[in-house]
């Protein structure tokens, strides 16, 4: 439990979370220069699914140092690829 109240875990995972704004955003702003309308709520199970494995894979960061490093901007890049990207290495990742 300590581990969730450090200063690190919450920055990392503030960052996290600002990579998934970022994508967020991205999409909302591509889908208006296509004259779109974006609805968040269609994406509610997508945010959520991201939200929640950025968390989980900061807080098992030490566990998976081996496979993935979770620095400043990888936080950052975790949480604006989603969960694509995590799967992506754990999958390079799994013996052959």
């Amino acid at each position: 439990m300590e581990q969730l109240f450090n200063a690190e875990f919450i920055q990392l995972s503030i960052l996290g979370l600002v990579g998934i704004l970022v994508s967020y955003l991205e999409q909302m702003d591509n889908a208006k220069k296509q004259g779109l309308r974006f609805h968040l709520k269609n994406q509610l199970t997508s945010v959520l699914m991201t939200i929640v494995l950025t968390i989980v894979t900061i807080f098992l960061r030490e566990d998976i140092k081996e496979i993935y490093v979770v620095t400043n901007v990888g936080a950052i890049a975790l949480g604006y690829t989603g969960s694509s990207f995590l799967f992506a290495v754990l999958k390079s990742k799994a013996p052959k």
